[in-house]
């Protein structure tokens, strides 16, 4: 019952459901974060708006929902080039949609820190949905470095790695 009252909700406020992802490698630098978004915004809205300064007529957008399809409050929108993406941050940062100045903001890794997660259906429209390719391989476009593949580094470690290369360099200077 209580996943029906979720679709009810999901019609009445014009948002859908997701899986959150991690933002996958290939869409750092040309996706951007929107803030400060009204409940009632819909991904459409956010799409019509970010048209503006895009050569796409229909720009991928997505408004971050909780659960119960109620609205987190930002979104993402994602654009074919970088250029595209910078005017956006430009031209858009600050306009009034639903009565609410919009906060666009690139995205940014930060070391030692996860990678922003995204709704799942920016991702799927943007590069695909996870599938083997010819190959049998999976599609390198949703790869991400951050997802647990790389360890984060000690100091201890740090300073490991630092002696030996020192030791390395004065054995070479000693020959």
């Amino acid at each position: 019952m209580m996943s029906r009252d979720a679709d009810i909700m999901e019609m009445i406020a014009g948002g859908e459901r997701y899986e959150m992802v991690q933002l996958p490698d290939s869409m750092v630098d040309t996706t951007v974060f929107v803030g400060n978004l009204c409940e009632f915004v819909n991904d459409g809205m956010l799409s019509e708006v970010f048209q503006q300064v895009s050569t796409l007529k229909s720009v991928p957008a997505c408004v971050a929902r909780k659960p119960n399809a109620s609205s987190r409050g930002y979104g993402f929108v994602a654009f074919p080039s970088i250029e595209e993406k910078e005017a956006a941050i430009i031209k858009l940062h600050g306009f009034i949609l639903n009565g609410r100045p919009m906060r666009v903001e690139p995205i940014t890794d930060k070391p030692g820190i996860n990678r922003v997660r995204v709704p799942e259906k920016i991702v799927a429209y943007t590069v695909g949905t996870i599938k083997k390719t010819r190959g049998g391989q999976l599609n390198k476009m949703r790869r991400n470095t951050h997802e647990g593949k790389h360890k984060r580094l000690s100091r201890e470690d740090i300073e490991k790695l630092n002696l030996g290369r020192n030791s390395r360099r004065k054995n070479r200077d000693s020959q």
